[in-house]
């Protein structure tokens, strides 16, 4: 059998306020650093010529930071689009420099930055991680290079034709650039779409970087001719990689996978901050060991998922985490017990009273099978629950420190479990 919960569909403007919300959260950091790149190009091009070689430098380095960073981390994928933003740095300022005397090489080098780099980066979001000096990682550099050398081919022996089909107008004229070719706008809007659509339906700080860093490309490439402009946005998309991947790294490891829920390498992280009054509670799920062996570890995967749900909606400023197995924490920071009871014995009870449907392992496994199948029912579909424990304790004069506290929570728990367990204890 596996569990499955009953259904309660959420208003659609509900579902895409939680949504907007993780967005808020994954974006906010790397379009802040691009919106201080653009406020930034001002000053920028008002710099003394003496820090001009410097300043064409700091793209360079950024995405130094990002390949760096990336490769002590074994993202591969990371590290790669670092290299992209680089080469793209290059092809760009290689195309100003070429743009009166060889206008060809110009048209080349602009038209490579704009279409291949933003499929390439695409391409390398899309594929799975696997690591940077791996097999599928070198595959990957291989493909690259091939790409450059291609470039370096069509430079070599001028050759017109790909240049030709790239530079083609088929946009309609409002939606068309002055600056970038049609194929070249394309590949940023399908790249940014495809991107953006990815991150909508699981957000992620790494990707979100990655979406900034695409848009921060874009810009560079719709300013070509600024060269302050290009410096700042590739600047700010170099940061915005390395950035937002040791933050990534960072949610990792203080996140516990299962559930969500912060680990207890966060939970002693908080303890360490806590002021003079804070209570703390500890919450055990009863007889976990049983539910497991009846229903399943796949079933008791999804039953811990469930009470991680209900414990995010405690009230009272509590924080919950996850404090190993079945074992869950909940800090109130500037609150005695009493005033957390009752947040917490809401929680209890919504646990209580929540209702899972156990189906079959052999649903259908297609509609049509449903729709045949769902007349033969006997419309007794069977649900189970579960129910929590809870030992809370609060600092006092006796209980000086948090891991005091915890260890009398944890002996609350203990004697809630003891008198009966699904009750609440101080």
């Amino acid at each position: 059998m596996c569990l499955a919960a009953p259904r309660q569909p959420k208003p659609f403007v509900q579902e895409c306020s939680l949504i907007m919300a993780g967005l808020l959260r994954t974006l906010w950091l790397p379009l802040l650093l691009l919106l201080a790149a653009h406020l930034l190009i001002p000053a920028w091009q008002d710099l003394p010529r003496a820090f001009r070689p410097l300043s064409g430098l700091a793209p360079y380095a950024a995405a130094l930071l990002a390949v760096v960073t990336a490769a002590a981390f074994n993202q591969g994928r990371t590290a790669l689009t670092g290299a992209l933003l680089a080469l793209a740095y290059w092809s760009l300022e290689s195309a100003v420099d070429a743009a009166h005397a060889d206008p060809f090489r110009a048209a080349t080098f602009y038209a490579a930055c704009t279409v291949l780099v933003p499929l390439n980066v695409l391409l390398l979001r899309l594929l799975p991680e696997r690591g940077l000096l791996t097999s599928h990682g070198l595959l990957r550099m291989l493909l690259l290079a091939l790409q450059l050398l291609a470039v370096a081919v069509i430079l070599l022996r001028e050759i017109s034709g790909p240049l030709i089909l790239v530079g083609r107008d088929f946009l309609p004229p409002l939606i068309a650039s002055a600056q970038m070719p049609d194929a070249g706008l394309l590949a940023f809007v399908l790249a940014l779409a495809l991107s953006g659509w990815l991150l909508w339906r699981q957000a992620s700080i790494l990707d979100g970087g990655l979406v900034v860093a695409l848009l921060a490309l874009l810009l560079a490439g719709l300013q070509v001719a600024d060269t302050a402009a290009v410096e700042a946005y590739l600047t700010a998309g170099g940061l915005v990689l390395a950035i937002t991947l040791v933050l990534q790294t960072h949610h990792i490891a203080y996140r516990d996978d299962l559930t969500g829920l912060p680990s207890r390498r966060a939970l002693n992280q908080r303890l360490d901050s806590l002021g003079r009054r804070y209570s703390i509670a500890m919450l055990d799920v009863d007889h976990f060991k049983q539910f497991n062996d009846t229903y399943g570890h796949e079933v008791g995967d999804q039953v811990l998922r469930m009470v991680a749900g209900r414990l995010r909606q405690v009230r009272g400023g509590g924080k919950p985490y996850r404090y190993g197995g079945e074992e869950f924490t909940i800090v109130f920071p500037g609150k005695p017990v009493e005033r957390v009871m009752e947040a917490l014995e809401d929680v209890r009870q919504s646990i209580e009273e929540y209702r899972m449907v156990l189906r079959d392992r052999d649903r259908p496994a297609n509609k049509r099978q449903g729709k045949a199948k769902r007349g033969h029912r006997d419309g007794r579909a069977q649900t189970v629950s579960v129910t929590i424990s809870i030992g809370v304790a609060e600092r006092t004069e006796t209980l000086r420190t948090p891991d005091a506290v915890l260890v009398a929570a944890d002996k609350a728990l203990y004697r809630a479990k003891k008198t009966g367990r699904n009750r609440l204890s101080t």
